[in-house]
């Protein structure tokens, strides 16, 4: 059983508050300052996808935000993260991780809810997040690897995930 000190449990806690802010900013925010929470050397694996670098990150979720204005307007789609079982880990002053459950729901329209009609949740799958401490005091994401463990039946997301893809491969 791991035991904390008060420079670990400091440490732990600006990493799970960088994570919880993580998703506010993609959900709430539409990934807008997303920028600022990977290093220059960031590498992200999200299902199908590997993005290095943060302006990779930045063109992921402003593709992901225009596929979703295009193809369900006026409103576009409307989407949260939920995250459960998380467990941060402090190596040092410097690196981190954090391993969680992400499940997100998703539908067209627009809040304030209600959205009707709507297939939640859309994924449940693993996310790890390694943390390095930069040179600013601040905690930043310089590897991201996420994978869903179930998919709705949403086909927005299905084809945003390319899991029709990666289901045909893996059978």
């Amino acid at each position: 059983m791991r035991r904390l000190t008060e420079e670990t449990a400091v440490a732990g806690f600006e990493v799970e508050q960088m994570v919880m802010d993580y998703w506010q900013e993609v959900d709430v925010n539409h990934a807008a300052d997303i920028k600022g929470y990977f290093t220059d050397d960031c590498r992200c694996v999200m299902g199908p996808y590997t993005l290095n670098g943060p302006d990779e990150v930045v063109a992921f979720y402003a593709e992901r935000i225009e596929i979703g204005r295009t193809e369900f307007p006026p409103h576009g789609r409307t989407a949260y993260h939920s995250i459960t079982n998380l467990r941060v880990n402090v190596d040092s002053n410097e690196r981190a991780s954090a391993n969680f459950l992400s499940i997100a729901y998703s539908a067209p329209g627009k809040t304030p809810p209600p959205i009707l009609n709507a297939t939640v949740p859309v994924s449940v799958g693993k996310v790890r997040f390694e943390f390095r401490r930069e040179a600013d005091g601040q905690w930043r994401i310089f590897e991201f690897e996420g994978s869903s463990t179930f998919l709705g039946g949403d086909d927005y997301v299905k084809k945003a995930l390319k899991a029709d893809e990666s289901l045909q491969r893996n059978r």
